[in-house]
C-alpha cells in the first residue's frame, strides 16, 4: 500500500513555516565542479545546514534521484544489512512533497524505521527547494563489517547512473560526558575541539580518497562516535568504484555554534565530483 512519509521534525528539528525555513536553508553559489555525492551532517538544521549548504550550492542540477543513506537512531538494525521500505511513496517536506522510491536490493520492512528517523529528513527541505522534482530513496544501516562492505556497495552501485546522487547522512565525533566519549579529557576546551577536528578530518580525509578500508580500521581502533561510520565507508567505496574525486568542503561543531555546552557534535562535510 502507498505512503507518504512525514516530515515529522519540523516545527521540531527546524522550522516548519516555509518563509522561515527558506532563510534558515538559504545558501551561496559556490565555485567548483557539480557534485554528485556527499557526506553531509544530520544535526537539527539549525547545526546541520551550513553543512549540507555545500552540497545543495554545488549538486548537479542533472540529478533526478538522489539515494540517502543514513544510521538508525531509534531502532536495533542487523549488521551487515541495509533496511529499506517498499511502501513509502512520497516524503513530506513544508516545501511540498517528494517522490519516493524503493531502493533494490534493501531489505523490506522499514516503514517505522524509516518514518521515525530524523537523519535521512534533514536533508529532505532542501532538495525539494533546489532540486524540486528529485526523486528520494532511502536506506538504513548502522553496522557494517569490513568484508561486507563491497557487497552493500555493490547494491547501490548498481543504482548509480549519472542522473543519480548519493547522500551519506552522518554526523562525526559526539564528544562529552554526554556521549561517554572524552579520550582527551572531560573539560571542553579549544584544545580538546582541536583534536577532534584533526581526527575527524583525517577520517574524513580517508574517506574522501576511498580509503574506506583505512577509515573503518581508524574507526573502530578510536572506538569513535561517527554515527554514520557504515553509510560513510559504502559511500567512499560507491565513489571509489566510480572514479569520483573527493574533497573535504567544511568542518565544524555544535559547541562553536552555540557558544558552549558540557558536550559537543563535530560536522564534516565530504563532497565527490567528476574527475
Amino acid at each position: 500500500m502507498d505512503m507518504e512519509r512525514k516530515d515529522v521534525f519540523a516545527g521540531y528539528w527546524y522550522p516548519s513555516d516555509k518563509d522561515e525555513l527558506r532563510d534558515l536553508i538559504a545558501f551561496q553559489p559556490e565555485p567548483g565542479d557539480p557534485i554528485r555525492s556527499a557526506i553531509l551532517p544530520h544535526a537539527g538544521l539549525f547545526f546541520s545546514h551550513r553543512g549540507i549548504a555545500h552540497y545543495l550550492a554545488r549538486v548537479d542540477r542533472g540529478i533526478t534521484r538522489v539515494i540517502v543513506l543514513s544510521p538508525s537512531h531509534y531502532y536495533y538494525l542487523k549488521p551487515n544489512e541495509i533496511l529499506g521500505s517498499r511502501s513509502f511513496d512520497s516524503a513530506q517536506t513544508p516545501f511540498g512533497s517528494l517522490s519516493m522510491v524503493p531502493l533494490e536490493g534493501a531489505a523490506p520492512g522499514g516503514e517505522a524505521q524509516i518514518q521515525r528517523e530524523h537523519a535521512v529528513e534533514m536533508v529532505l527541505p532542501g532538495l525539494k527547494e533546489t532540486l524540486p522534482d528529485v526523486t528520494v530513496s532511502m536506506g538504513l544501516v548502522s553496522q557494517v563489517d569490513e568484508g561486507q562492505v563491497e557487497a552493500l556497495a555493490g547494491l547501490v552501485l548498481r543504482q548509480m547512473d549519472d542522473h543519480t546522487s548519493l547522500v551519506a547522512s552522518s554526523d562525526f565525533t559526539h564528544y562529552g560526558e554526554g556521549f561517554r566519549y572524552f579520550p582527551y579529557g572531560l573539560a571542553i576546551t579549544d584544545g580538546v575541539r582541536a583534536k577532534v577536528r584533526d581526527d575527524d578530518r583525517e577520517l574524513a580525509g580517508l574517506l574522501a580518497q576511498g580509503e574506506w578500508r583505512q577509515a573503518l580500521r581508524l574507526s573502530n581502533a578510536r572506538h569513535s562516535t561517527v554515527c554514520g561510520i557504515a553509510a560513510n565507508v559504502i559511500a567512499s567505496c560507491v565513489n571509489s568504484s566510480l572514479g569520483l574525486v573527493g574533497e573535504i568542503a567544511d568542518s565544524y561543531d555544535s559547541f562553536g555554534l552555540s557558544g558552549g555546552g558540557e558536550s559537543f557534535v563535530s560536522y564534516v562535510t565530504v563532497l565527490w565530483r567528476k574527475p
